[in-house]
């Protein structure tokens, strides 16, 4: 079996920034259930009435995603540059954290993303300013030039 995404791990410390809904709330039993797995509990779940019925391979389609839980990739995996620090990098994600921004209003789809099956923006009816947070860790000289 060919892996669509690379299952090279780097040799590094590597950071990422996601967003997991609350425990509990309506959105991570949403997508716990989707995925058939809770990754707060640990524990496996039934999928939606009527899924396998429409996918009927959707337990093989769900199997690596089930691995990393519900969850949104806000940042990628990437390094720190030499010298800086995890410390650092959480100072900066804090900071844009903080500053109020406009919510971007998408038309989402099912699409790939480096072989994983995600949820992506379509049509953007407002120009969202998502590249703030690299533009942060960038211009904080955290984000290393090998990511």
């Amino acid at each position: 079996m060919t892996r669509l995404y690379s299952g090279f791990m780097a040799d590094y410390p590597r950071y990422a920034i996601y967003y997991a809904p609350a425990p509990g709330s309506d959105l991570d039993r949403f997508g716990a259930q989707l995925l058939g797995y809770d990754a707060y509990s640990g524990e496996d779940l039934p999928f939606p009435e009527g899924i396998m019925q429409i996918a009927s391979d959707w337990r093989d389609l769900t199997k690596d995603p089930r691995k990393y839980g519900f969850h949104a990739t806000l940042k990628a995996p990437m390094s720190l540059s030499p010298g800086k620090t995890e410390t650092e990098l959480l100072a900066a994600c804090e900071s844009f954290a903080g500053k109020p921004r406009p919510i971007p209003v998408i038309t989402p789809v099912v699409g790939s993303i480096s072989g994983f099956i995600a949820v992506v923006p379509c049509l953007l009816r407002r120009r969202p300013n998502l590249n703030g947070l690299p533009r942060i860790v960038q211009a904080n000289s955290i984000r290393s030039a090998r990511c």
